[in-house]
């Protein structure tokens, strides 16, 4: 199993789509993200481009939390 982690996007949104690319490039059967993701719009966009199942913990320095919650449903 390969497992792709990943953290502090800090709403560097292209960056993140690149490394999201690269992961599913290489056949990254989950995703694990440590937090600081930021805005809930954008960052949860890009996360569910992952083709697998993309697992999440909040940081410091996240913003809206429960929007980040609701949203990544």
């Amino acid at each position: 199993m390969k497992i792709a982690i990943m953290s502090d996007g800090h709403e560097h949104w292209d960056n993140l789509r690149k490394a999201i690319t690269i992961a599913n490039q290489q056949s990254c059967d989950m995703l694990l993200f440590a937090g600081d993701l930021m805005a809930p719009g954008n960052g949860l966009s890009a996360l569910k481009t992952f083709t697998g199942p993309v697992h999440m913990v909040f940081g410091n320095n996240d913003g809206d939390k429960y929007k980040l919650t609701k949203n990544s449903q």
